[in-house]
């Protein structure tokens, strides 16, 4: 019983990320594209752009690269960004332990950020 409580609430915290958008473009405003539309660049491409928003997204630390870069594309893509500059994939230790199960685990976020912007 307590195994499967454990299961479902690792499940339940797998899934669960957080975002924060903050808008810093005043031309606009955009309409939402599609995710699967927005580039993702390492470094700032050679094309003008204008900078949309910056957006953060954090998870249980269990959440894959892919599921917080998905979490970017989808939060910059709601604010018509149709690219993102990434700055950071990073663990994050919150204050503090759980008990789970009977098991303490120490809380860590998973946080990624990036730069969402704009090309013609």
């Amino acid at each position: 019983m307590k195994i499967r409580h454990l299961i479902v609430l690792s499940s339940l915290l797998a899934g669960c990320v957080q975002a924060e958008v903050v808008r810093l473009s005043t031309a606009g405003p955009y309409g939402p594209v599609a995710p699967s539309l927005v580039a993702v660049f390492r470094t700032p491409p050679q094309q003008p752009y204008t900078e949309v928003a910056m957006v953060s997204v954090k998870g249980w630390k269990s959440i894959s690269a892919n599921e917080l870069l998905a979490a970017l594309k989808k939060e910059a893509a709601a604010v018509g960004a149709n690219a993102l500059i990434l700055e950071t994939v990073d663990e994050q230790r919150v204050k503090g332990a759980t008990v789970i199960g009977g098991f303490i685990v120490l809380n860590k976020n998973r946080v990624a950020r990036a730069l969402a912007i704009r090309l013609p």
